[in-house]
């Protein structure tokens, strides 16, 4: 009797195990239709600068050093990139500049290169208008506008021109424009010339995107833009106290403004436990590259190369579970609503990520937790494009006023 109590009881627990594996897999199959039936974007991306990086790579080509690619877009059912011309504080003036238009020249290259996949998106309308041809929708984006020169608004005029449709002022140094969330104030917020650049981007067009600023800084972009404002990669600092993080203050503002904030992947704003290890593991290299600096001085390429190989050979913190990174999306849903979340993943730009995810087509698994949660098909829509696209549009709307 006993004997078959436990068989009865084993195949149950078969059963129940094979449902759940059953259902697991119906979630991920309506999760891959949903991404390829949704206009899914993403905004940020920073496979321009690995491009740059990789002379003899093609989009077309799936690479072990990009997370990004033509095939894997089309695999994941992404159709609005927003690939980003990203431009590093240690590269000033004329410098800056330079770089930023060869990383245009990237973007607007891969447009050239595959007119029958690609297309270049200068309005949000752009974006479902690719989609039903059944192309992808390149986003042009700024993220530092160190390239900007001082007193020289006639370069936001030709970024626009170039494609460009947002920019974030700086990055994780102050600059001439704006302070940053990373760095020690400088202006108190955004700079004189900083505040004709917001203005003549609502002018222009361009939304403007506050991850990276100091909290100041994004207390001036909703006190000085007219239209809404995006944060395009940035997590919630309650949840991982990082500076780069937004607190609640400012993600209400963000909503009440009609803004959206589209989350990361990157872990070290994703977990907390996480970001402790990285600070520790950070504090450990900076102090042997004191040393390194100190013993090689004025040997800057060995000094270089020395630095790549300890970095490459201290080990990394085990990356947290996707499961934190959902923490993030339920919380501005709670906060603000579902209305004022997205995705902008940090692709190609990061170190480390939520365990799960591998590259770009992992974006299936972000789709099976949202409808895990509940969440229905015109909310993921939300989630995918039609939040940031309402921005964009009310972005151009101001701009035609």
């Amino acid at each position: 009797m006993y004997f078959r109590h436990l068989l009865v009881l084993l195949a149950a627990l078969q059963f129940s195990c094979s449902a759940v594996s059953m259902r697991q897999d119906d979630i991920l199959n309506r999760s891959r239709e949903l991404n390829q039936k949704l206009t899914v974007l993403d905004t940020h991306l920073d496979t321009p600068s690995r491009a740059l990086n990789l002379p003899d790579w093609a989009l077309h080509e799936k690479s072990e050093e990009t997370l990004v690619d033509l095939p894997r877009m089309r695999a994941a059912g992404v159709n609005a990139p927003f690939m980003v011309v990203y431009t590093s504080p240690s590269l000033k003036g004329q410098d800056a500049l330079v770089h930023a238009l060869a990383l245009s020249d990237v973007i607007s290259g891969w447009v050239e290169d595959y007119p029958r996949e690609l297309s270049l998106a200068r309005a949000a309308s752009d974006v479902p208008a690719a989609k039903r041809d059944g192309k992808i929708s390149v986003v042009m984006c700024m993220e530092n506008s160190s390239p900007i020169l001082e007193g020289r608004l006639d370069l936001v005029r030709t970024f626009y021109r170039l494609g460009v449709r947002y920019m974030s002022l700086c990055h994780f140094k102050n600059n001439h424009l704006c302070d940053s969330s990373t760095d020690d104030p400088l202006h108190g917020g955004v700079s004189k010339f900083g505040e004709e650049v917001i203005a003549e981007a609502n002018r222009l067009g361009i939304m403007l995107d506050v991850s990276h600023i100091s909290d100041d800084a994004v207390r001036d972009h909703l006190r000085l833009s007219k239209a809404p404002i995006i944060a395009s990669h940035s997590n919630v600092r309650k949840l991982c106290d990082h500076p780069r993080n937004l607190t609640d203050e400012l993600i209400r503002g963000i909503a009440r403004g009609g803004g959206v904030i589209q989350l990361n992947f990157a872990a070290q704003y994703v977990s907390a436990d996480y970001l402790v290890k990285y600070n520790e593991r950070k504090a450990l290299l900076e102090l042997k590259e004191k040393e390194i600096d100190e013993r090689l001085a004025g040997q800057e390429e060995k000094a270089k190369a020395e630095k790549e190989k300890l970095s490459a050979s201290t080990p990394r913190p085990p990356p947290p579970p996707l499961e934190d990174w959902f923490e993030h999306v339920d919380y501005i849903a709670d906060l603000v609503g579902k209305d004022f979340v997205g995705l902008g993943s940090d692709f190609d730009g990061i170190g480390a990520w939520p365990g799960e995810l591998k590259d770009i087509t992992s974006i299936e698994l972000i789709t099976a937790g949202l409808l895990k949660r509940g969440w229905s098909e015109k909310e993921l829509a939300g989630f995918y494009s039609g939040n940031l696209l309402r921005v964009w549009r009310k972005v151009e709307e101001v701009a035609g006023r």
